[in-house]
Parts: C-alpha cells; sequence; structure tokens
C-alpha cells in the first residue's frame, strides 16, 4: 500500500451525492506483462497490463470512494470507474430505462434510503410493463407474471417485499428502513432483472454460439 499526499482528484461522492475535490490518502497498483507469438504479425510482441486502485477521502462526508483503473499496452485510454461505493449498473440485454430507473436506485442507496425504494419499486412497475402487464395494481401485475410463467414463485415473494416497502415510503409510513432492508431489496431487484432478461439472452447466446438444440 502506498501512499500520496499530494494529489488530489476531482469525483462524484456517491455517500453523499455531491461533486469535490477528494485526496488520495492510499493506492495500489499491479503491472501483468505477457509475451507470445503474434502469428498475423509474424513476431513475438509484450502486452503489459496495468490495474490500479486508489482510494480518496471525501472532505464533505468523511468517508471513502476507491478508484479503479486498467489499462494496457494496446489501448489507447485507460478504463476507470468507481468500485465502492458501487453505482453503476448496466445491461445491454434491459431496456436503457430500466437500467436508468435502477441505477438511480443505486446513486441514492447511500444517502436517502427512502428514495432508493421508491426508485427500485419503480423500475418493479417499468418491468411488468415492458412485460406487456398494464392492469390493475402493482401487486396483481406481478401476481399475472407469476401465473404466465413470466416469474417464479419465488421471486414474487422478493418482488412483493419491494413493493410494499416502496408503498410504506411513497404514503409516507413512520417505519425506520434499515440499510439491510435497502441492500436485500437491490439484489431482490437485480436477480429478477438477470431472471427475466439476462439469463435468457446468455443462454440463446449460447445456444446459436454451439449448434444446441432445447431439450
Amino acid at each position: 500500500m502506498g501512499v500520496n499526499k499530494a494529489k488530489r482528484k476531482i469525483l462524484e461522492c456517491y455517500h453523499f451525492g455531491n461533486e469535490t475535490l477528494m485526496k488520495q490518502f492510499g493506492d495500489h497498483s499491479k503491472v501483468v506483462t505477457d509475451r507470445g507469438f503474434n502469428e498475423d504479425m509474424g513476431l513475438f510482441v509484450t502486452r503489459e497490463e496495468e490495474f490500479k486502485w486508489e482510494m480518496y477521502y471525501c472532505p464533505v462526508c468523511e468517508k471513502i470512494t476507491l478508484f479503479y483503473t486498467y489499462s494496457n499496452s494496446y489501448a489507447d485510454y485507460p478504463s476507470e470507474n468507481i468500485l465502492y461505493p458501487r453505482f453503476d449498473y448496466e445491461k445491454k440485454e434491459v431496456l436503457d430505462k430500466i437500467n436508468n430507473s435502477f441505477v438511480s436506485a443505486l446513486k441514492t442507496k447511500h444517502f436517502d434510503l427512502s428514495i432508493c425504494l421508491l426508485s427500485l419499486r419503480r423500475t418493479l412497475e417499468m418491468i411488468c410493463k415492458d412485460k406487456g402487464f398494464n392492469d390493475g395494481s402493482l401487486a396483481a401485475k406481478i401476481s399475472n407474471m407469476v401465473k404466465e410463467g413470466v416469474l417464479p414463485s419465488l421471486l414474487n415473494s422478493a418482488s412483493s417485499i419491494v413493493r410494499d416497502l416502496g408503498n410504506q415510503v411513497a404514503h409516507a409510513d413512520d417505519f425506520d428502513h434499515t440499510h439491510e432492508e435497502v441492500d436485500n431489496s437491490i439484489e431482490f431487484v437485480e436477480q429478477i432483472i438477470n431472471y427475466i432478461y439476462v439469463l435468457p439472452a446468455k443462454i440463446k447466446n449460447l445456444q446459436s454460439e454451439n449448434d444446441f438444440e432445447e431439450q
């Protein structure tokens, strides 16, 4: 673990929701070198990859952000993202509006649990409508999705929990929601997204690539 007291970086703090100048107080890097023969070029080439983790301190909320950078010798630009606190989520198999709604929940988790729960409930509504279930309450839509085989019964229970928590917030009920409840709700919605969108797409792609037949 190294220390670089002088380095500063302007980052968005997803604990507090602000953009501020943060001070780096720790870093760790790893370089991997691989040498092999390139048949197209007809010669040996060396490929170098660098993985770097940096910790930054937010002077506003006094919490930590973990920043990650990946670079290699054959790419023009490095890849950079925030590993902690988690805020990013993007699945190419999912509609942009559903991705965006779920990301909004992730971004608000660290500074407003109620808004996070509302965003998760909204994400469920979007999923129902996208799959063609538009009639009735959210509970009715979820129930119909289970009856039609779009959702298994286990995820029906998970959906009901997210819906109920979101309803409590929407109706301004006097509940003190916990971080554990919110974390579990996020996991539930993510599993629903994976079950409905991501897993079927992966199965279809694998079948197509390997010419598998459904049994």
